[in-house]
This record gives structure tokens, sequence and C-alpha cells, in this order.
């Protein structure tokens, strides 16, 4: 089997193979993989219409733990835009220069009110009905109006039954007075289509929705969607062919070959059709076409279409007035062929509605969620909201773009390709034992890039994503048990709070399978508390920054506690290089050596900062020489600025190069908040270091000096500037900051000043 291409390919391809799978559970709610990948083709096509019908390139995600934040995730890959996640948390001056620096044309939110001063569109998802659908905007006029109103969930050997005396199609040609009402619910297949779907266990038509709604002149239709299966309502559909005289109000249950069109579409792998959005619009003038542009190319329709005679096609007379909805093909929407999208290459049933407005004019006022056939690579080819197209993307577009702290006082840019992402993917996806059963934890935000693998990870095998509420990340081993985890990934402060709970009990997790930590060094006598809790579970050590795609290195402790390793700082080894990487460690002369700095190349490594200014000093030759102006080169090497030691044939982190820390996971460059202080009135320097808390986690000191320099002033007004975790436990005035001989403020110096 290919490796897909695309990060939302990764998602795709598990949501044909186990459609009815739980995918998500956030807030309440559970979608199945089915559910899930509806909502996100639903909301990718309310991006497109909310840009103004032109696929965006970069949408903001301001939202977090909740329906909106997974599946909005999807829905901008899937429309073929760029991730951009921010935090609801942030304060807004911070998260307006992110909105700035990555040019965002859009921003994804359940708070519009929130977004509404970032200066770029917003959109909020509509919410969700009961069963976990946004509602249908569609609509029409006081005259005769037919659109989507809830599907009816009936079973498919009850309502096949019920569908037995509908067999009367309307053929083609055929004129249909003012005032006739005519509902056309089900085809061979069931709900409006025929043809298999993969997303159906048994390998039959998956039911959806396809509902009429009437309106005040008295045109009849159905509240409810007929769900029959394929093999009853064929043979109920065996009679159709017979035309339907004015005036007669009908219910037919279309044929095999009903729609608008039929034939092939050179987009799917198999030659075969592509489903898409098609309706039937009826003009003021009585005219019919088609209002939502046929994927399939001319001359193979042409040709297939010769011998549809049930669909109302092109140029068929209909007086104003009519009420007519044409739900019913075979095959998707209105086509009929196969899907790339599904394994066994047949069609995926999906929605198509017709609305016919007072005049008599029907047209198509709500985003169809048609598949696109493309292999769900995010775009391409394919009908959105408003006739639009998803835009195509490949291994070179951009996924998503994660903004760290940088040394000059604004956040810096790290794009990540699919290429870099689905090489992670495949180096990480099929570690962790995941399949349908498996349940695996939500922790990081979306604005750090651990919640890339949570995601991707868990949705790439088949698992079930369990997204705590922020409050249970405090009580880790309450809420794994309450979720019945199987799989735990979280930076390793949260055994700690674990620990001061008193919680930590030998065999108090019994559920977890696989435990992995990241984002800081795990102390070994946290990871011994963690593994006597959790006798059952694996522990895995993954490190590496957010430029090299998430982690670059793995370590997994042996299954005997005699068997671990001692370290020089008392910190578990980060292990060796994932597979598809090089690592070289460059010493204090230039050269490789056992000590020095961690170096990486490879298809993980990202391609350079969102403003190539970043780049300045990050990467070097193959020759090891600093490169030079332009983008890095592939076989170009980036500089971690980790220290790191080989020991016993494994690497071990030693600390930062430079002035970058962790802080419970977050990584904070201590140059940004100085900046953010110097800034203030009155302040002449400032400095900040990282001292040992209570708890034995770090925690950030800030020392200034300057007339006049308050420190409860000074909180204040970095509140506005900095997230919480950024924020200074205690700020000390000085009279001046200590010097080294070089003029330098002395680090060591202000760390005893500080006491």
């Amino acid at each position: 089997m290919n490796a897909p291409q695309t990060l939302y390919e990764w998602f795709a391809r598990t949501a044909a193979a186990h459609p009815e799978e739980p995918a998500l559970e956030v807030d309440g709610s559970r979608l199945t993989y089915a559910e899930l990948r509806e909502r996100a083709e639903r909301t990718a096509a309310d991006l497109v219409a909310a840009a103004g019908g032109t696929p965006p390139r970069r949408v903001g995600l301001l939202a977090t733990r909740s329906v909106t934040a997974y599946a909005g995730y999807l829905a901008i890959l899937r429309a073929g835009a760029t991730v951009v996640p921010l935090n609801p948390e942030h304060p807004t001056a911070r998260t307006a220069g992110v909105v700035e620096a990555a040019a965002l044309d859009l921003i994804l939110t359940e708070t519009p009110d929130a977004a509404a001063a970032l200066g770029v569109p917003v959109h909020a998802p509509a919410p969700a009905t009961p069963d976990g659908d946004a509602p249908d905007a569609t609509g029409g006029g006081a005259g005769a109006a037919v659109g989507t109103d809830g599907a009816d969930r009936a079973s498919g050997a009850e309502q096949a039954d019920a569908a037995a005396g509908a067999g009367t199609a309307i053929e083609a040609g055929t004129a249909i007075e003012a005032g006739t009402a005519v509902k056309t619910t089900a085809t061979t297949g069931t709900g409006a289509h025929t043809g298999t779907n993969s997303e159906s266990p048994t390998g039959n038509p998956k039911p959806d929705k396809a509902t009429t709604a009437v309106e005040a002149d008295g045109a009849a239709g159905a509240d409810g969607a007929d769900r029959a299966s394929g093999a009853e309502q064929a043979d109920a559909a065996a009679g159709a062919g017979t035309a339907v005289k004015a005036g007669t109000a009908i219910e037919t249950t279309a044929t095999t070959g009903t729609g608008a069109h039929t034939g092939t579409n050179s987009e799917s792998p198999t030659g075969n059709a592509k489903p898409d959005k098609a309706t039937t619009a009826v003009e003021a003038d009585g005219a019919a076409g088609t209002d939502g542009a046929d994927r399939a190319s001319g001359a193979e329709q042409a040709d297939a279409a010769a011998g549809a005679g049930t669909a109302v096609e092109a140029g068929t007379a209909v007086e104003a007035g009519t009420a007519v909805k044409t739900t019913a093909t075979t095959g998707t929407g209105a086509h009929t062929g196969t899907n790339s999208e599904s394994p066994t290459g047949n069609a995926k049933p999906d929605r198509a509605t017709t609305a016919v407005g007072a005049d008599g004019a029907a047209g198509a006022d709500a985003a169809r969620r048609a598949d696109r056939g493309d292999g769900g690579g995010g775009g391409g080819g394919a009908g959105a909201a408003g006739g639009g197209a998803f835009r195509r993307v490949g291994p070179d577009d951009v996924a998503y773009i994660i903004f760290t702290s940088g040394s000059t006082g604004a956040p810096k840019g790290v794009p990540v390709r699919h290429r870099n992402i689905c090489a992670y993917l495949e180096q990480v996806a099929g570690r962790y034992d995941i399949g349908p059963g498996s349940r695996l934890s939500q922790t990081f935000e979306l604005t750090f890039d651990g919640s890339v693998h949570d995601l991707f990870v868990a949705w790439a095998g088949g698992g079930t994503l369990v997204v705590p509420r922020r409050s249970q990340l405090l009580s880790p081993v309450r809420t794994i048990n309450n979720l019945g985890l199987t799989h735990w990934f979280s930076v390793p402060s949260l055994i700690t709070f674990a620990s001061r709970l008193g919680t930590l009990a030998p065999g108090s997790m019994p559920t977890l399978r696989w435990s992995v930590f990241g984002g800081e060094p795990l102390t070994l006598q946290a990871a011994r508390e963690w593994r006597a809790a959790a006798p059952g579970s694996r522990l895995e050590v993954l490190y590496g920054p957010t430029e090299v795609t998430i982690s670059c290195t793995a370590y997994r402790f042996p299954e005997d506690i005699a068997a671990w390793p001692h370290t020089p700082n008392g910190t578990a080894p980060i292990g060796s290089g994932h597979p598809a990487l090089e690592l070289m460690l460059l010493g204090e002369d230039g050269r490789p050596g056992d000590t020095g700095e961690l170096c990486v190349r490879g298809p993980l490594r990202f391609a350079g900062y969102l403003d190539p200014a970043h780049d300045a000093g990050r990467f070097l030759t193959e020759d090891l020489r600093p490169a030079g102006d332009g983008p890095p080169e592939r076989r170009h090497w980036y500089r971690t600025g980790d220290r790191v030691t080989v020991r016993d044939g494994r690497l071990v982190h030693l600390g930062r190069t430079d002035h970058q820390v962790k802080i419970r996971g977050h990584r904070i460059e201590l140059g940004e908040i100085e900046a953010a202080l110097r800034g203030q009135p009155g302040v002449r320097d400032a400095i900040v270091v990282t001292v040992p808390a209570a708890d034995g986690e770090p925690e950030l000191r800030a020392a200034v000096s300057g007339a006049g320099c308050v420190p409860d002033r000074l909180y204040t007004a970095l509140g506005d500037r900095l997230p919480p975790y950024m924020m200074p436990s205690r700020i000390t005035v000085l009279d001046r900051l200590p010097l080294n001989p070089n003029g330098k403020i002395d680090r060591r110096a202000v760390l005893t000043e500080l006491g």
C-alpha cells in the first residue's frame, strides 16, 4: 500500500477503512470516522464559500478542545489550505502578530467576537444538530420551496416495503405542468445513490440524507429521507419509466441510471465517474438545467447519458411553480460512477438537493458534501460551495505553520510541508500498536506541534482521539482511568502533578499500554514512578524541535527496570535518530564528535522559516560551513541548538547552547521575554533566567534595572503581550544588572542576586 502524500490523506484512508469506528471524543461529543469526515468536508466547503468562492491559502484555527477545533483542522487541510493554529487564551496583541506574519486569508473559530479584532474575515461553523450535523441552508421563497429538512433514520428493510409501490419515474422530455409536486427520493441504492460504499462494513451503500420540504402553495414532499438499501429498492424500482401526467402528485423511486449524468472521469484512478455535485435548476422561464458543474469529461458522458431515460435533462420544460426535487441517481449526488476514495472503487453516497423559488427558479443554496474522488488529498477539481473547488495540494505544499518563541521579541513561523509530516508519520505511526479500540490522549494545545502527533498518529491507525478538559490534565491518573485511555502522550511535568497529588500508586493505571513523553527532559526518577503506576505500559521518550517535525529521535525503556540506563544528569536518554534521518554532533572545534550541538538533515527537516531572515545561522552546508543567503538546500544540516553527547551508544541531552528553555513543555526564548520587558517605560535593561521551583520544575525569574520600574505595572504590561506560560514568577528591580568582563550581562551573577 502506498503511503499517503498529504496529511489529510492519512485521515481519509482510515475513514474509508473504518467508517463506523469512533474517531473523536471531546466535550461530550463522540464522532465516528464517517461523521468526522462528513463534518470536515462540509466545513471545508463552507470555508471556500466564506473566502468568496476561492479556496483560501492559509487559515487560522482559533479554537481548542472542541469538535470545531478538530473537524476544523481537518477541514482546512481538506480545502487545500495551510493550518495556522491560534490559541484563544493568548493575548490579542500576540495573536494579531501571528495573523499578520502568517498573512492569513481567513480565521475559523467558534468565538467570532474574539476574532473580530484580528483584521481578517472570520468563519464560525453553524452549531451541530442533535444528530451531529450542522443545519442545511437550503431554502426557497414563498411559492414552492424544495429543500432538506432532516433525514429519516429508519432502517432499510422496513423502508423497502413501504417503497415497493413507488416505481414511477419521470422520463426526460416529459412536460410537467404548474402545481405538480414531484419527489424522487430513492434509487437503486440507499438514500439518493446506487453503488457500493466502502464506508459500509457490508459493502452496501451507506444511507445518507435526502429530504424535501413543502411550502405554502401546496407542493407535496417528504420530511425525512428514505433509507432503504439497494437490493430491496432495486426490485421496487423495476417499473420505472412511466411518464407522469400533469397535475399528478407522486413520489418516484428513481431507477438505475437516474441522474443528471453518467460517465467516466479522468480524475478517478479507475477511470470511472467521479461523484460530484449537480442539481436540477428550474428557471423562471420554465427551462431546466444543471446548477453545479459535473466533473466527468464530456464525450464519455454524452455517450453514457444516451440511455438514461429517467432524469429531468437540461432543456425539459417545467413550468413556474412546479416543485421538483431530484435527490436520487445511480451513483452519488446527480451522477453515476465510482469514487477513487472508496477502496472498492464504487460510488460513495452523499447529498444533493434542489430548491425551487417562488418564481419557479431552482438552484442549490447550500454547500453540498460531495466527495472529490482525489484520495482526500486536500483539493483539486471538485465542487465546493457555490461551485468553487478545493485547492489541490502536493507533498511540497505547507500543511501547517507553528509559531515558536523568537529571540527578537516576535514569534517565529515554522512551516511544515506535507512531505515532512508524512515522512514523520511513516516513521512513528506504526510504533505504538494503534488500531480500532485504541484510545489515545490529546494533551497538547494545537499551537504546540505535539498536537499533530496526537491527532494523526491516532487517526492513521484507526484509534479514538480522546480529548480531556484542560482541568483534567492536572489529574493524569484519574483522567486516564475515567476515560479508559490505552495510550498517553504528554510533557513529563504532568508526572510531577500526579506525584504531588499522591495518585501515582503502584498499578493505579491498569488500562495503559503505551506511555510516551516529550517536549522536555524526562528524569529517570519520574520515569520509575510512572512505570510503577502503569506496569503494563511500554515507556518511550521522543525528542525533537518543531523544525524537524515533532521528533527526530526516540528512546524506548527496556522492560526490565534493572536494565535502565544511568546518565550524567539523571535524565532519560533521547535515544537514536529516526531511520530516515542523519544526525551529527558538531563539536566546539567545528568538526563532528561525540559531544556537541545536534545537527539534523533528512526528509523531516523543514525548508526554512516563514521569515527567511530567521534562517541566518541555523543551517550548515555539507562541508559544515555556515549556509549563505537563500533557502536551505536539501542536504544542509539544521542546527538544533541542543548540546548532546553519546553515552553507551545512546544520545543524551545535556542542555541548550543558547538561551532557549522549556517550561512545562513550552519552548521559550528568554530573549522574547527580555525584549517585552525592555519595551516598557522606565526599563533600562532586563534579563530572564530559570531557577528550580519548589517542586523541582524550572520556573522563570526576571531582573530589571531602570528608574521608576514597578513590578506590578510590568506584570500587567507583560500580561497583554505574553501567554501565561511565558510570565516570570517574580520580577526583581536592581539598581544595575551585573556584567562580566566582556561587558555582557552575567547570568550567573544574576542567579546569585536572585538567591
